[in-house]
């Protein structure tokens, strides 16, 4: 029941490379007909969890995971686990690590994911209509989520594609993926004074 993906459009990660996986409970459905246009802004259901593992200089250093407590957009658990040097296991830091094991790379604290995650409608970032409308190998996407009976409302055939040339594309979707989880008439923070 855990499946790999990767977004049409790479999210910032400082040079580590990454590996995600997502995971819907047995019956669970994403909300995708609740809002003006559904298949921006998903719900995701109890039990729903995203993770992935972040890679840096040939290490595994650290994997973050987001689980759905409950119902509410706010119902979100999120913590980074460090690994132990022999990859035997991780170990949960709230408080997250500068320069984790020895690397440049470095791992949030609780409170720093949901200076991200927080923003977005529903926390989620990445695993959205958009960031899956490909044919990406060792991937599911949105074809396959929908035909395995996850989304409330199917997406377009084909999926969704953003407009312009490639070049233009790839800045369009970088900036969606980088920018609008924080850019958007949904978001908590576009919301605020």
């Amino acid at each position: 029941g855990v499946f790999k993906f990767t977004p049409a459009y790479a999210l910032w990660s400082d040079g580590a490379s990454k590996q995600r996986y997502v995971y819907m409970p047995p019956g669970g459905k994403i909300t995708t007909d609740g809002m003006t246009d559904g298949m921006d802004f998903w719900e995701y259901p109890a039990g729903f969890k995203l993770w992935k593992d972040f890679s840096r200089d040939g290490k595994l250093i650290e994997t973050r995971i987001l689980l759905k407590k409950g119902s509410g957009l706010t119902d979100w658990f999120m913590v980074a686990y460090i690994w132990k040097e022999d990859g035997s296991d991780a170990v949960a830091a709230p408080m997250g690590q500068m320069n984790a094991m020895g690397t440049q790379h470095d791992v949030p604290s609780q409170e720093a994911c949901t200076g991200c995650h927080g923003t977005m409608w529903d926390n989620a970032i990445g695993f959205s209509a958009l960031m899956l409308s490909h044919n990406l190998p060792d991937s599911i996407n949105l074809q396959q989520i929908d035909q395995m009976g996850w989304l409330t409302k199917s997406p377009p055939q084909g999926g969704y594609s953003l407009p312009g040339t490639d070049a233009q594309k790839q800045a369009f979707g970088y900036l969606h993926a980088n920018c609008g989880m924080c850019h958007n008439s949904e978001s908590k923070i576009y919301k605020t004074k």
